[in-house]
């Protein structure tokens, strides 16, 4: 977490203080909870894991690598779409933020971002880093 601050213009910014702050208690309770996380079980067993890495390492995209486990990475990029055109609303208006393999599409194909913590995959098709919604409307309206 004390390595965001470089990421940052302003490390006295107040959103990015509460933003750190909230991370840094997330840090401190993450130890007090069950190796699962959030009381939820693993969705795949370290050999699942271990073929996805390699399905990776093969050239298989996150989609692929999907639908291989019967999983679905496009929801909320479906879900954004069908709302686009049913309300008409042109692409280059939809920005989204996300931090993870579930957010790839969105983040891909409009304006997207990632949060500080997002996957590194996800980093590389964003337009950039924000740490909230509010600084990226703060971006926006720039």
């Amino acid at each position: 977490v004390e390595q965001l601050d470089y990421l940052v213009k302003d490390p006295q910014d107040p959103d990015y203080l509460i933003l750190k702050e909230r991370l840094l208690e997330t840090v401190r309770c993450a130890e007090d909870r069950n190796p699962f996380g959030a009381g939820r079980p693993e969705r795949f067993t370290p050999r699942e894991k271990q073929h996805m890495a390699l399905m990776k390492q093969e050239g298989k995209t996150f989609r692929e690598i999907a639908e291989y486990y019967e999983r679905s990475t496009s929801l909320v990029h479906k879900a954004i779409e069908e709302v686009r055109k049913r309300e008409n609303i042109d692409i280059d208006n939809v920005y989204t933020i996300g931090d993870n393999y579930n957010d790839y599409e969105m983040v891909k194909y409009y304006h997207g971002y990632t949060l500080p913590w997002g996957k590194k995959n996800l980093k590389e098709v964003s337009e950039g880093v924000v740490f909230s919604v509010k600084s990226l409307i703060k971006r926006i309206e720039r």
